[in-house]
């Protein structure tokens, strides 16, 4: 119970500190207060520190009834999985197959690959559907290969699909920052049933979950490339913060010449408040005093001055040696501090520092081991403002371990059209990194080896 009341108290505060914004920035301001907070201590008990995620996690699960929120089904379109299976065939009977399974479907608990089977079975009883999927699956199906066989197969790659689509859910489910989310499959296959209690911004969840996963291939730039500019922004931020800083001084020597007038009219009471201020000299004065752990603040206080960016954005340098780390990765950040990062970096004049081309996004998977920091990588636009290459090039893609090791691998491979861009996107960027982006994070930023032909690939 404590937890919930901890919690609950720390909402208070970001409700508190968003009311001072205008109305049509306050829900924004609030979620800035709840991130900026998200790993910070805010409860200690029995010598454990916790912080309002530690705390979020363990409050009473007060769910939908109590809390309110939203409750969304979601249904993965296996007819689309199985058109693109078939290479978005044009052949009659499969197309009339297809349309006759979506009608056959209402009024059946069947799932729809098995009527599938059965209406295109109606339609052509001597036709084989080897020659519709063998072409997307060729390492699965053989081109002789008989009805039930293909069907099972392709049973299986709609399961796939679905559970990749579900952890993509899961993955956006957690990033979105909801307190003890309820995802589960249902019965009918391809469905998910997705509650978010207490959520705030249906409308923005909704969006989030309904939006199609976005697969792509972006060129990056190495933290080499980018030094100088982001040593310019440092030097930018610090300007405008030390003005600020002479801009609050004048003000606060302004206060004070006007505090000294009024001590001097009152002259008598500082006679008579004499001997209690003899007391407390005593005690500023007295030896025993420490100011250890507040000489570190103010260390990190003046660093943080004269350096706003590195504050919150640690160089990618090597501890050893001091020299930039090579690589995309133009430093770490505290996901608490993610939302100035990305102040900072969206600022306009900022914007100008960097090449036209340059885009920032952050590493999926956390830096460390607690889960606090992620990684900005540097990604490389097209002319266009994307990525170099679409996801939907991909025609397969499987977890596998590496013949001579342990290390789990990626391994893809891609349609005609994609194995040809992926042939020149390699081909151009031999020794640096291409980053695999989903939703717009990073999952993966592999240095090319060499130029990849054939559309075949695997990741470590």
């Amino acid at each position: 119970m404590s937890f919930t009341w901890v919690a609950d108290g720390v909402e208070d505060d970001a409700l508190i500190y968003a009311s001072k914004f205008p109305a049509n920035q306050q829900e924004e301001k609030e979620r800035f207060y709840l991130d900026s907070i998200n790993s910070e201590p805010v409860y200690d008990i029995f010598l454990t520190e916790y912080s309002y995620a530690d705390c979020k996690s363990r409050e009473l699960n007060l769910g939908l009834d109590l809390k309110g929120g939203m409750n969304v089904t979601l249904e993965v379109m296996v007819v689309d999985v199985l058109k693109a299976l078939a290479n978005n065939s044009k052949d009659s009977i499969f197309n009339a197959a297809i349309k006759n399974t979506l009608v056959a479907q209402r009024n059946s608990q069947d799932d729809f690959v098995s009527l599938f089977a059965f209406e295109y079975e109606k339609l052509s009883p001597n036709n084989g559907l080897a020659v519709l999927f063998a072409a997307q699956l060729k390492d699965k199906i053989k081109i002789n290969a008989n009805n039930n066989e293909v069907i099972d197969i392709i049973s299986i790659e709609v399961e796939d699909a679905i559970s990749r689509s579900f952890n993509i859910l899961r993955s956006r489910i957690d990033r979105f920052g909801v307190t003890q989310p309820n995802i589960q499959r249902l019965e009918t296959a391809g469905r998910i049933l997705v509650e978010l209690p207490g959520i705030k911004d249906p409308e923005r969840a909704r969006k989030l979950l309904q939006s199609t996963a976005q697969l792509e291939f972006w060129e990056t730039y190495e933290y080499a490339e980018l030094f100088e500019s982001l040593e310019s922004v440092n030097k930018y931020l610090r300007d405008i913060e030390n003005a600020k800083n002479e801009s609050e001084e004048l003000l606060e020597n302004n206060d004070v010449n006007i505090e000294k007038e009024v001590k001097e009219s009152a002259n008598s009471d500082i006679n008579e408040d004499s001997e209690e201020s003899s007391l407390l000299a005593d005690v500023l004065s007295d030896d025993s005093l420490s100011t250890d752990s507040l000489s570190t603040d103010l260390s990190f206080e003046e660093f943080a001055t004269e350096n706003p960016l590195y504050a919150v954005l640690f160089p990618n340098v090597n501890q050893q040696t001091n020299q930039l780390n090579p690589g995309p990765v133009v430093g770490i950040c505290a996901i608490k501090d993610t939302a100035q990062v990305n102040k900072y970096l969206n600022d306009k004049s900022v914007m100008k520092m960097f090449p036209l081309d340059v885009v920032f996004s952050y590493t999926v998977k956390p830096y460390d081991a607690d889960g606090k920091f992620v990684q900005l990588v540097a990604l490389k636009s097209n002319r266009g403002g994307k990525a170099a290459m679409e996801g939907d090039v991909v025609t397969d893609a499987n977890e596998t371990f590496g013949q001579f090791s342990s290390t789990a691998e990626v391994s893809m491979e891609m349609n005609a059209e994609g194995a040809k861009q992926w042939k020149r996107l390699t081909k151009e960027n031999i020794g640096k990194s291409v980053a695999i982006v989903l939703d717009g994070y990073v999952y993966s930023y592999p240095t090319v080896q060499s130029e990849i032909a054939g559309g075949r690939s695997s990741i470590t």
